[in-house]
């Protein structure tokens, strides 16, 4: 993901750079401006982008880090680590968006007369310099967290060899970890309650069908009685699956000690 990541924010800064030349050589031509006004609302599109990968990765990384501590039972400290690497990449991350995304509305309000340039370009150089930093920022809490997944890795193949030696894993508040559970000792959410969400879903999913039906007659005339008796049908079907919905749940709770 790091050597992914890199060619992403490479790739975003070439384009900042070019961006940032061809603002100066608008010099007020209609044509220039609006090739510049239209690249630069790709530009920042991209520049949001790559900053999002930052929070989609650690995002996804501190999700595996906490599943691997349901599952294995590997230490706690890995958990606060996710958290310390998300403390510092999100913030600067955010600033940039926030930079990005204002010089780009602030830029179509420069073309009205509305703002004047040099505030346009000052958020963008502004733009640049925060996506610079937290590119360095993220790039090097990639490098450390890939370190932290690798050891986690080691220590996940530690565990299952304690286990296949017969040896006593603790995990989670002394209990034996998910995944070396037998599936006898495997605690899942009772049939009745998924089946209750399963009738809510299909409830709400018909008053949906419900609303496009009649979105479709306000605009387009179909369906002209739908106004009338069209919503008794929909009412029909929604009303028996929402209680039954109530009714499986209140007979088929949710064990506090299930994740679900």
């Amino acid at each position: 993901m790091f050597f992914v990541f890199l060619g992403i924010a490479l790739a975003d800064l070439l384009f900042l750079a070019a961006w940032l030349v061809l603002g100066y050589r608008v010099d007020g031509e209609a044509a220039r401006a609006q090739q510049h006004q239209i690249g630069g609302l790709m530009v920042a599109i991209l520049t949001v982008f790559a900053h999002s990968v930052t929070f989609v990765y650690f995002l996804g990384t501190g999700l595996a880090v906490k599943e691997a501590r349901k599952n294995w039972g590997i230490d706690a400290g890995f958990i606060k680590q996710t958290r310390r690497f998300k403390l510092l990449a999100y913030p600067i991350a955010m600033v940039a968006i926030g930079f990005t995304c204002a010089t780009g509305i602030l830029g179509g309000a420069v073309q009205s007369g509305d703002v004047p340039v040099v505030v346009h370009r000052l958020l963008a150089f502004a733009a640049t310099g925060t996506t610079i930093a937290a590119f360095v920022v993220s790039l090097r809490l990639m490098l450390r967290n890939g370190f932290m997944m690798a050891v986690i890795r080691g220590e996940v193949a530690q565990i299952k060899e304690a286990a296949a030696r017969g040896e006593t894993v603790m995990g989670v508040g002394g209990s034996k970890p998910e995944l070396l559970k037998r599936p006898d000792e495997v605690k899942q959410a009772p049939a009745g309650f998924l089946a209750s969400r399963a009738c809510l879903f299909l409830a709400i999913s018909t008053w949906g069908l419900y609303g496009f039906l009649w979105a479709q007659h306000s605009t387009h005339g179909k369906w002209a009685d739908l106004g009338t008796v069209g919503w008794i049908p929909f009412a029909a079907v929604s009303l028996p699956l929402l209680v039954g919905a109530v009714w499986l749940k209140a007979r088929h709770p949710l064990p506090g000690d299930v994740d679900f």
